[in-house]
């Protein structure tokens, strides 16, 4: 091939990212992109959406904003067939394309922030931080209709650090392995002979969906649990970890935390504030502390110092606090 002609499937930031790289090559042609619109992004709650117009217009490349679950509709498809596109690439994409769409072009490439075939599915950078992983990778694979399952084209490695957040791992090291992974594959799809190694089934693992509620913090859990489901569920692309002040009942996201040192000394219930350090609130887990530094309700970030939290308040819902609760609306 001396020229590509492709059709592109996003919705996010790397989306966005990849689709830019593309469009910086002379032997790629692209003919189309489809992302999701806007409002939908704002009912499915997508965070992490990518900004696609300003990239569209300077390129002249027609954009067509749709609800991501209609991209397998019949007129989508023909629109995508009329275009014949030598690949069709579709990174960070909720929905799965249908066989319709697949067997249009050639090349059909797929990307996925995990060490194939380990982590297919959902939220594979939260699981990985909340499962302790120290290394992850890049993974460009063939689209089949199995999620994730196709022939790896090109992988690339990385590791997390012990303090790593899912926004910091998403930004070192998702966005730029995958700009160099598509520029990569480039010389390789124009040389006709793009080819990839078979998943191995036996080696396969899954992780599934997370939804807001997930991130409720049992403050009975170690600091170890809680600092991983802090790092892995914080803004901007997560809708983060959560407590509630007891007394108040107000909801409060935790954005940002830290194991404190020495573990023990301070004692208390789990959730109990049991010290303050340069104005910062501590927290009791169920074998430490946990010094907290940025919280929010929703999406504003406000500095722990600023809360006002005191010693002996207490964090998370108990069954004795359930029980007054139930008891308070009853009557």
């Amino acid at each position: 091939m001396q020229n590509i002609s492709a059709v592109f499937i996003g919705c996010a930031n790397i989306s966005a990212a990849c689709l830019e790289e593309l469009l910086l090559q002379d032997s790629i042609q692209v003919k189309a992109v489809f992302t999701a619109d806007e409002q939908t992004a704002r009912t499915a709650q997508i965070t992490d959406l990518g900004q696609f117009d300003a990239l569209a217009e300077k390129s002249g490349v027609e954009l067509i904003k749709i609800s991501p679950e209609k991209i397998n509709d019949r007129g989508y498809v023909e629109k995508i067939r009329s275009i014949s596109p030598d690949v069709l690439f579709c990174i960070g994409w909720p929905v799965l394309l249908g066989k319709e769409i697949l067997k249009i072009p050639k090349y059909k490439i797929g990307m996925h922030p995990s060490k194939l075939p380990e982590n297919r599915g959902q939220a594979p950078i939260p699981w990985a931080i909340l499962r302790g992983l120290t290394a992850s990778a890049v993974t460009c694979f063939k689209l089949v209709e199995k999620a994730d399952a196709g022939q790896i084209y090109a992988q690339k490695e990385f590791s997390i650090l012990p303090d790593d957040t899912s926004t910091t791992v998403y930004q070192k090291h998702y966005m730029p392995l995958g700009r160099q992974i598509i520029t990569g594959l480039i010389p390789r799809i124009l040389s006709g002979n793009l080819r990839g190694t078979p998943q191995d089934e036996n080696m396969a693992t899954w992780t599934r969906k997370r939804i807001p509620s997930d991130g409720f913090i049992d403050w009975t859990q170690s600091t170890a649990n809680i600092y991983a489901m802090v790092r892995a569920l914080t803004h901007p692309y997560y809708p983060g970890a959560f407590t509630y002040i007891s007394d108040t009942l107000a909801e409060l996201k935790i954005w940002k935390a830290t194991p404190f040192a020495p573990a023990n000394k301070y004692f208390g219930v789990p959730g109990q504030i049991v010290g303050i350090k340069d104005g910062f609130p501590i927290a009791r887990t169920g074998d430490g502390c946990l010094l907290v530094q940025e919280v929010g309700a929703a999406e504003e970030i406000i500095d722990a110092r600023h809360l006002g939290l005191k010693i002996n308040q207490r964090l998370g819902i108990n069954q004795a606090d359930l029980i007054s609760l139930l008891l308070k609306q009853k009557k």
